[in-house]
């Protein structure tokens, strides 16, 4: 007889999947198949069973096998395969995330992202806090993460990690602050880190004003869509951002 030794992902049948975490964080992971292709115009179809309070708050498209990285506004990350996400039908409700990793109270998800496999995937990702501090930290310092979290960014006591983007090493990055004030910059202005470092200043706030978002120009011939919390919404050629150090 011969022994052959399997995980449980090698009986897992590769798929595109999506990942809804609303704010009160409640999290699901259903098949894209589930999910038909309208035109425009179309009222659509029900993707999440949210309570009157609840709101869905991130939605992200991973393969079935993926870890996906939960970045938390403390700082922290935890890993979970997605596959260990509970499949839910398109308009169920969900499974609290707490059932599956370890998150401390008033802890909050504010970023998620995935690695197909950290021995194939090269590159970096981003780290960037609300009072501007920016790190980069290669995707395999990542890869000992685990359901019950590590440190994935040093943060003053009120300050709080907002974004985390996938970088290739050579990319621009944008920051867009409240008050409308952004800033451009290569990645390399910001040098590569361990988890637990604290970064470095991205951008010089003024007053109480903080970052709003940031993100990786994968294209420099696209524009930058910039929309306000009232709704107004405008698109910028990227040609209109010079860089800066």
């Amino acid at each position: 007889d011969v022994m052959t030794d399997f995980e449980e992902s090698d009986l897992i049948r590769d798929e595109e999947v999506l990942i809804s975490l609303t704010e009160r964080g409640y999290i699901k992971r259903v098949p894209v198949i589930a999910y038909r292709s309208q035109r425009r115009g179309g009222k659509g179809v029900t993707g999440m069973t949210t309570r009157e309070e609840d709101s869905v708050e991130h939605l992200y498209a991973a393969g079935s096998l993926d870890h996906v990285l939960f970045f938390t506004d403390q700082g922290k990350v935890y890993s979970q395969r997605a596959y260990m996400i509970p499949e839910a039908g398109r308009g169920a409700k969900g499974t609290l995330i707490n059932a599956f990793l370890t998150l401390q109270p008033e802890e909050y998800v504010t970023a998620i992202a995935s690695v197909p496999s950290f021995e194939e995937t090269a590159g970096y990702f981003v780290l960037c806090t609300r009072r501007g501090r920016i790190k980069r930290v290669p995707v395999s310092a990542f890869a000992a993460v685990r359901s019950n979290g590590l440190i994935a960014m040093g943060l003053d006591e009120d300050d709080y990690l907002g974004w985390v983007r996938p970088a290739s090493g050579k990319q621009d990055l944008i920051l867009v602050t409240r008050k409308g004030m952004s800033i451009r910059f290569n990645e390399q202005d910001v040098r590569v880190m361990g988890r637990p470092a604290a970064g470095v200043s991205a951008i010089r706030l003024r007053g109480d004003d903080e970052v709003a978002g940031m993100d990786v120009i994968d294209d420099p011939r696209e524009a930058l869509l910039v929309v306000t919390e009232y709704g107004y919404g405008k698109r910028t050629d990227f040609d209109n951002f010079n860089a800066h150090g």
